[in-house]
């Protein structure tokens, strides 16, 4: 090679192309889908960083070495680049990209083209400021949050506006209402005395993403294809609430909290307006760009490894959707999704709320499972606290576009809760299908107080939350969802609720489950009004038998052989004859590997603080 400074040249250059394609191709980055601050940072600034790289080599390295020290950063960088992927498990996912790559790197370096580094010795300090110009605009412009066109129908007259909230991870045994001692919940007690308390409300699954998809689509997580959070997204052709409420002339709003309710994951879809931004916009948008396709993002590791974990607080959150709801037309009804982390852990209560912690230690009902878990079950209970406050807040903002909610339907569930010691699990829920994870809390208010203070003891599920919004806006589903869900009005009718023994599928299902210490750990369940069944992966493998209304650590199996093959009938019948759907695998970025760590789907499951 004549010049071994100019063929520097041609190798930043080839691995500026090669981190560019890689950021464009995994995130499907282009001017007709981002916006340009995006688009152009992620085209410009891999080759403004590797100029900067390689500048110093071109100036100051003797010439007999630049060439041995190109080559050693060229290879350098791929080494990097397969041992990331190898080590999060994305190389043969990445591997197409990775080719496309190399193959222009090869056209790069080896085009026969003289004038190619006379070009480059121009273009490239060019492409370097503009560069460093487009991230610094990027990293530096305000998130905003996910908009889509408006309904297009107009809504029939006097359709009553919706709203459902969801306290992420409060078991329902901790409230008052539901038997809690010492944690007071003033306007939540107001509030249910004045709508109808599902005593029996169970989740299908122990976890974020899959249990907010039953509530938004009608059906359990084997029907909507969301089993795990942060590693798949909920398919396009699955029917979701808003879209109908949105063809049906409502307003559509969600305002989300954590990490594993992102868009990204297909929980946009049919909302005029999706909040996802977390608190931490800055590290986010470098994390969601990533360590795996561009160089230029490792200087900021600092900074990332430095952000919180990956939610917003409640303030915040509601405040955004206080700010939407001012925004609408008075005559417009809307759907308000509002979506809350603050009970989830780490669990840090201050001020009163740690008061109220710090008096419950080791006296409130229920009681820790086990006694390592005493001081975090107290540290939870002030979390849950905090939510009371968030609900008046909630309740006012909503009395001001509707005094006295005449026409306001609001539905108040938690996706799950935690365990703290039960099936000697502490502080997580990943793998639990236990009550302390299954049994939430569920409260209707109907326009004019309708149903105030009806207690139902009857089996209520979040597939009943669909089919019960679309009620009570009027309206008729298209989808095909959970033939086994009903409108929670039912329990108005003199008969009351349709089933009185009802039966409920559910699943512990996420993905590092499957690969944990000891084999996998992939569970499901079969609820009757009385008794639990809990099976493995293998269609056999029954693990557990419990009469769990009295006690879920006693197993029965042996005593009730008959009955335990009874209940495994009717669970492989009805999982047999569900409709499947496989949902679409994410492609991670540095942001989703963090969020799996950050929220501890990353090693063994009984080490893990989970979301």
């Amino acid at each position: 090679m004549k010049d071994p400074r100019n063929f520097a040249l041609r190798l930043a250059f080839a691995l500026g192309t090669f981190d560019a394609l890689q950021m464009v191709l995994h995130h499907n980055i282009s001017p007709a889908n981002s916006d340009w601050q995006l688009w152009s940072a992620a085209c410009l600034m891999p080759f403004a960083f590797y100029w900067l790289v390689f500048w110093p080599v071109r100036k100051f390295v003797p010439e007999n070495k630049v060439l041995a020290v190109g080559w050693f950063l060229f290879f350098a960088r791929f080494i990097k680049y397969i041992i990331a992927h190898l080590w999060w498990g994305h190389l043969e996912a990445a591997s197409m990209r990775f080719a496309i790559g190399i193959v222009a790197c090869l056209i790069v370096l080896f085009v026969p083209w003289p004038k190619l580094s006379a070009m480059l010795k121009k273009a490239m300090p060019v492409m370097t400021v503009v560069g460093l110009v487009c991230m610094i605009v990027f990293l530096n412009t305000p998130e905003k949050a996910d908009t889509s066109a408006g309904p297009v129908a107009s809504a029939k007259k006097g359709s009553p506006n919706i709203v459902l909230v969801s306290w992420d991870t409060v078991r329902a045994d901790v409230l008052p209402m539901y038997g809690g001692t010492m944690l007071p919940m003033p306007r939540l007690q107001e509030f249910a005395d004045t709508s109808i308390q599902f005593n029996d409300a169970v989740a299908h699954a122990p976890i974020t993403g899959p249990s907010h998809a039953s509530m938004l689509t009608g059906v359990v997580p084997p029907s909507h294809g969301m089993r795990s959070n942060v590693r798949e997204i909920l398919p396009e052709n699955v029917v979701r609430l808003p879209e109908e409420l949105k063809e049906n002339g409502y307003r559509t709003g969600g305002f989300v909290a954590a990490y594993p309710m992102r868009n990204r994951f297909g929980f946009g879809g049919g909302f005029e307006v999706y909040d996802d931004r977390m608190d931490e916009s800055f590290a986010l948008r470098l994390k969601d760009l990533g360590f795996f396709d561009s160089m230029w993002v490792v200087p900021f590791a600092p900074i990332m490894g430095k952000s919180t974990r990956a939610s917003t607080p409640g303030g915040i959150v509601q405040q955004r959707a206080f700010d939407w709801l001012d925004s609408l037309p008075e005559e417009d009804p809307y759907f308000l999704f509002l979506h809350l982390y603050d009970a989830h852990g780490p669990w840090n209560p201050e001020g009163k709320y740690k008061e109220i912690a710090d008096a419950g230690l080791g006296k409130a009902l229920p009681l820790a499972a086990m006694e390592e878990d005493v001081k975090p079950f107290a540290r939870y209970r002030g979390d849950v606290a905090r939510m009371d406050d968030f609900l008046s807040e909630m309740l006012a903002e909503l009395e001001k576009h509707d005094p006295g909610l005449e026409n306001t339907v609001v539905l108040l569930t938690s996706d799950h809760g935690e365990c703290f010691g039960e099936g000697n699990l502490h502080k997580t829920h990943t793998e639990s299908l236990y009550e302390a994870t299954q049994h939430v809390p569920m409260f209707l208010h109907l326009p004019g107080h309708k149903g105030a203070g009806l207690k139902i003891e009857e089996t209520v599920t979040h597939s009943d939350i669909y089919p019960t919004l679309m009620a009570a806006a009027g309206l008729e589903s298209r989808s095909e969802r959970n033939e086994n869900a009903f409108p929670l009005q039912q329990a108005l009718l003199p008969g009351g609720m349709v089933d009185k023994e009802r039966k409920v599928y559910m699943e512990a299902q996420h993905f590092n489950l499957e690969r944990a210490k000891g084999g996998d750990r992939r569970i499901q369940a079969w609820r009757t009004p009385k008794w639990k069944l809990i099976k493995g992966v293998a269609a056999d493998d029954i693990q557990q038998l419990w009469e769990y209304r009295q006690s879920e650590e006693v197993n029965l199996l042996e005593q009730q052989p008959e009955l335990a093959g009874s209940l495994l009938a009717e669970l492989l019948a009805y999982f047999g004859e569900l409709k499947k759907v496989v949902a679409g695998e994410v492609s991670q970025s540095q942001a989703d590997a963090e969020a799996l760590s950050d929220l501890g789907y990353v090693g063994d499951v009984e080490e893990e603080d989970q979301n």
